[in-house]
């Protein structure tokens, strides 16, 4: 597969670049940050910045007294400005701090320069008296670039009446996910990937949970493309939970005819399973169930217990996984939590990996009833899943931790 993650962080050069020529010009003094999973996506951040326009970026390089190493990195030039790119892979917390308060008092090399702090990890101390690029009406938040990526959806697809509704749609679902202040750049990188690569390649079907489907290239109908969109990614990802959670042969004998399951099989070494055509794939599946399963309708918040707080979210490849870390400030068990559901629940409960000494599942009329009797998590996190009674392929699934103390120190990583 090509390398999505380098058009990524193309597009978010360009977005950067306009900001800080255009959008915002760059002054002395200026700092900001980016905040990144991890270190792989800081360097390649940093490469494209430098790449985007090459004839702008200089060396740059500084050394605070003699008992210490001489720091190297590069500059951008914004007019009369250097924008100093500074990384957490070639300095201590403490050094970029320091970078970032002499940027500040302008004195010396660091006269009409401004600073770039790329890092992954925690380092709090960086945060405070700089820009967050991604916090709102910033140029990587969602309401700053999400027009920009529409109008580019419009225009580089125009012609391409089923790759542009691909692409809009999985925009849709993305921003649908999350409340709309919880959204960064970084939630749409594979659409981002394919719009700025100004192509839509075979691969690129998988990285939106699609199969691909060189019939849509026929249909000019955007709500029969959007319909067939729908079943494929239904189809994609149940086949991907098999693959990844499951059994192929169990878990897809319901959905896949035998000669289905074997070529799933077949391409399971190297992935190929995923690039195989939905139309093909269609022929292989058993005809669906007419009846329609029941709907989850999210963890019960407990609300005799003050002690208790619930966090839960949706599988962002999986509608029917559903994470949940549930926070026991007091420490007291055992505790009871309800996961309810719009009908009484007759199915098939599975406990996947429940360890009976921390905790049981139990269906209860509209409800599985999870009884938890001590902190479950990392190893011991619990895994339990639902099988619809009418339509026995609809599998709700359950991971959920449980953890003694409160929700407050990870509220930061919240929507992610």
């Amino acid at each position: 597969m090509h390398n999505t993650l380098d058009k990524f962080y193309n597009y978010l050069a360009e977005i950067l670049f306009r900001y800080f020529t255009t959008t915002n010009p760059l002054q002395p003094g200026d700092r900001y940050f980016v905040h990144f999973e991890n270190d792989d996506d800081v360097a390649l951040c940093f490469r494209q910045l430098v790449d985007y326009q090459p004839e702008l970026a200089e060396d740059f390089s500084y050394r605070y007294d003699e008992d210490t190493q001489l720091y190297q990195t590069k500059t951008i030039r914004f007019g009369e400005i250097k924008l100093i790119l500074a990384s957490h892979k070639d300095a201590t917390e403490n050094f970029l701090t320091m970078l970032r308060n002499q940027v500040a008092l302008q004195e010396g090399p660091f006269e009409k320069t401004a600073i770039l702090i790329l890092f992954s990890g925690q380092l709090d101390s960086l945060i405070g008296g700089s820009g967050d690029l991604t916090k709102s009406g910033m140029p990587l938040s969602f309401d700053s670039f999400n027009a920009d990526i529409q109008e580019k959806i419009s225009h580089t697809f125009a012609t391409k009446t089923d790759k542009r509704t691909i692409l809009e749609l999985a925009l849709k679902n993305k921003i649908n996910e999350f409340p709309l202040g919880e959204l960064s750049i970084f939630d749409f990188n594979h659409i981002i990937a394919i719009v700025q690569n100004q192509r839509f390649e075979k691969d690129d079907f998988q990285l939106l949970g699609l199969f691909p489907h060189q019939e849509l290239e026929t249909i000019m109908d955007v709500n029969r493309i959007r319909e067939k969109l729908d079943q494929n990614h239904g189809v994609f990802e149940t086949i991907e939970y098999a693959v990844n959670y499951g059994n192929v042969q169990s878990d897809l004998d319901r959905l896949l005819t035998t000669a289905g399951i074997t070529e799933i099989e077949r391409g399971l070494a190297d992935e190929s399973w995923k690039l195989i055509d939905y139309a093909d794939l269609v022929r292989m599946i058993i005809k669906p169930d007419k009846e329609k399963p029941v709907d989850y309708k999210g963890a019960e918040q407990n609300l005799l217990s003050a002690n208790l707080a619930v966090w839960e979210r949706k599988d962002s490849n999986n509608r029917r996984l559903f994470h949940v870390i549930i926070f026991n400030s007091a420490r007291t068990y055992p505790f009871t939590q309800n996961f309810e559901f719009s009908a009484t629940l007759r199915g098939t409960l599975s406990l996947t990996k429940v360890n009976r000494s921390l905790a049981n599942v139990e269906r209860i009329g509209k409800q599985l009833q999870l009884t938890v009797n001590g902190p479950a998590y990392n190893g011991d996190a619990l895994f339990f899943e639902y099988a619809d009674q009418k339509v026995p392929s609809a599998k709700f699934r359950f991971r959920v931790w449980v953890i003694d103390g409160t929700a407050d120190f990870l509220d930061e990583f919240k929507a992610n």
